[in-house]
C-alpha cells in the first residue's frame, strides 16, 4: 500500500483507489500505530481533532466504508475490531 497526502489516494496492489482525505489520516494513523489497539477517542482526536463533538460512532461508520474500499485479499493488513477497546490494523508481519 502506497498513500499519497497530496493527491488523497492510494495504491493497493499497483491499483489506484480513491478515498476521502479522513480516510487517508485514518490510515496513516493506523499505520504509524500497526498492531496497537487505537481506542475511538484516540482516533476522534487525531483524525477529527480535539475540538470535535460528535459521536464516537462516526469512527465506526468511516472504518465501515473504508473496508468497503479495500480489496479483501492479499493486503498484508487487516482493520480489526477489538471488542470493549477500539480498533488496530493488524498485519502479516
Amino acid at each position: 500500500m502506497k498513500i499519497d497526502r497530496n493527491a488523497f489516494n492510494i495504491k493497493i496492489n499497483g491499483s489506484r483507489m480513491e478515498f476521502t482525505p479522513k480516510e487517508i489520516e485514518l490510515l496513516i494513523y493506523f499505520t504509524i500505530n500497526k498492531n496497537k489497539v487505537l481506542s475511538r477517542e484516540q482516533i476522534l482526536n487525531k483524525v477529527w481533532g480535539y475540538d470535535y463533538f460528535g459521536d464516537t460512532r462516526a469512527v465506526d461508520n468511516l472504518i465501515k466504508r473504508m473496508r468497503k474500499k479495500l480489496p479483501e485479499k492479499n493486503l498484508g493488513f487487516e482493520i480489526k475490531s477489538v471488542y470493549g477497546m477500539g480498533y488496530k490494523m493488524e498485519t502479516s508481519t
